[in-house]
């Protein structure tokens, strides 16, 4: 049997070869940014939510302000956001009349960057996932290693889209996935590490918590496989102590230092948590409770209508793992490091799926598909490991497997590219229908176009929206600039039923003087006093799920028809 030393190949052409089998795959990654940032981009206002909020907190430090989007808490993403926004400084301050009017002016400039940067990370990691997951110089551990690279965009109906949406969320697999692989390294090849690495990697997993809280399930993994680890090599409950706790203080040390930038709002954010982690529902919204056992139930549903390739592929290898260290029990010592990792991640997909059943969302899964390709790594591994990597049954089976997840692969990538045509031309369509709309409803009135007061609700595809949007998430810092353009187009808040004016305050809606709310059909159902406002006027143009977009018009106009 070989010894784990051997866990990385070490044949230069059998390394030539892995890469060149990755290439295709890189290609393709490469070719969907290109097709949608590029060929068939998106207005950057069809997605604002948190990409606008993100930019806008950034750059509120241009003018002196603290960041203050912390919900997630997301810092670090705030201050690369910051970092790339100063590196456009020599080239967009001379557009207008001050830095931040030009990046209010052009977000398409920073988002196409922060997405830039987001793909190549993706490419990146997949690049170390081929070279240091899966053992063996034989061409079909060079397939199995592809198979683990690509894994996450295969089973996850948003993996492609997340690596051009400038969101915490996307940061699972460029990050979290990479992360991962430290762990994977760490206690597979290093044997655990040196105090130095392990401090290393702990200070890292607490910096990606601080891009999303529910990323504290990869300290989790990191704890457990460590721990597991040095237990399982005999080097006792001592040693297995204290590599838990140099993760765990480090881990807290390096979410620390990503948050000093917010340290003053600690409090707030402390609440924000206290409050999502003892109610149910959306960020808190719910009753008191953590999760009722019917709401449970339900949101595993409707979370298993949208996921069912990668509640499919997390159970099998789940099982796969349980099924092995059946047959291998005897030698679970011998492979102390694979099986160490595969418990962590076990343990941290298993965890990490219970906080997305209580706060239900497609998005939230990514965090899950993301730790996947290292249980693949594991199984894949432990095959090699088993003594008969040699025998032809474990080269098909390897090459079975990864022939599937290319051929799935390439179907998430086609079903990705039509969603984002459909979108893209449904959205172009409701923009030019409202534009239109407008345009026809201010001759009417005998106005120019900027003279109506035009209220637009979450989620519409409206430039101004967009913008008044994510300044509320950088404590209107930036309401000079967009007022600037979008003096007169303001957000009409549903839940509150006021309207949000310039400098953060709002008003209740039949307090103001508006022309026109831009809404969607979906809307007039949750909020049904919206349809009791004034004359509504229904769009034949549709904007997804939401419905058909609709006009709402003051109650006097409609009493005078």
């Amino acid at each position: 049997m070989e010894s784990q030393e051997e866990v990385y190949t070490q044949d230069s052409n059998a390394l030539k070869i892995r890469m060149a089998m990755l290439a295709p795959f890189l290609i393709a990654i490469a070719a969907w940014w290109l097709y949608t940032q590029a060929i068939v981009p998106q207005p950057y206002y069809v997605n604002a939510d948190p990409e606008i909020p993100y930019l806008m907190s950034s750059l509120s430090v241009f003018k002196g302000e603290p960041y203050t989007f912390i919900d997630h808490p997301g810092t670090p993403i705030e201050i690369i956001g910051s970092a790339i926004l100063g590196a456009t400084y020599p080239f967009v301050a001379k557009i207008a009349d001050s830095f931040t009017l030009a990046h209010v002016l052009h977000p398409e400039t920073f988002l196409f960057i922060a997405r830039t940067l987001l793909v190549l990370m993706s490419m990146g990691t997949m690049v170390l996932l081929v070279r240091y997951t899966v053992p063996g110089d034989h061409w079909t551990d060079g397939l199995a290693a592809v198979a683990v690279a690509i894994l996450y965009f295969s089973i996850h109906p948003r993996g492609f889209a997340s690596i051009v949406h400038w969101s915490h969320n996307s940061f699972s697999f460029p990050l979290g996935t990479l992360l991962g692989l430290g762990i994977f390294y760490l206690v597979v090849y290093k044997k655990g590490g040196t105090t130095a690495q392990i401090v290393l990697l702990g200070f890292s997993l607490g910096v990606l918590t601080a891009v999303q809280l529910y990323f504290l399930t990869w300290v989790v993994a990191a704890i457990l496989a460590l721990g597991t680890y040095n237990l399982l090599s005999d080097r006792g409950w001592k040693r297995a102590l204290i590599s838990s706790v140099q993760i765990g203080v480090s881990a807290l040390g390096g979410f620390v230092v990503a948050t000093l930038p917010i340290i003053n709002r600690y409090p707030e954010f402390l609440s924000w948590i206290i409050r999502v982690g003892t109610h149910q529902g959306r960020h808190g919204s719910g009753p008191p409770g953590f999760l009722s056992l019917e709401t449970a139930v339900a949101n595993f549903i409707a979370l298993w209508g949208e996921l069912r390739l990668l509640f499919i592929f997390m159970g099998l290898l789940i099982g796969v793992v349980v099924v092995m260290v059946i047959l291998q029990r005897r030698s679970i010592k011998t492979n102390a490091g694979l099986w160490a990792v595969a418990l962590g991640i076990i343990v941290q997909v298993g965890l990490m799926s219970v906080l997305v059943i209580k706060h239900p969302g497609v998005i939230y899964m990514q965090a899950v598909a993301a730790a996947l390709p290292l249980l693949l790594a594991v199984v894949f591994s432990l095959m090699h490991f088993s003594g008969s990597h040699k025998g032809s049954f474990d080269r098909l089976v390897k090459f079975g497997i990864s022939i599937l997840i290319f051929a799935i692969f390439a179907f998430a990538l086609t079903r990705s590219i039509t969603i984002h045509d459909a979108e893209t031309k449904h959205v172009g369509s409701a923009v030019e229908e409202i534009n239109t709309y407008l345009d026809d409803f201010a001759r009417e009135q005998g106005l120019d176009r900027p003279s109506l007061t035009t209220l637009g609700i979450y989620g519409m595809p409206l430039e101004c929206q967009a913008l008044w949007y994510g300044n509320q998430y950088a404590d209107y810092t930036l309401a000079d600039e967009i007022s600037s353009i979008c003096s007169r187009d303001l957000i009409y808040d549903l839940w509150e039923n006021r309207v949000v004016l310039a400098d953060g305050s709002s008003v209740p809606l039949d307090q103001s003087e508006w022309d026109v709310i831009v809404a969607y059909e979906a809307a007039l159902i949750d909020f049904p006093y919206l349809a009791e406002i004034g004359k509504v006027v229904y769009s034949e143009t549709r904007l997804g799920t939401f419905g058909r977009i609709v006009y709402v018009h003051p109650a006097q106009e409609s009493m005078g028809d």
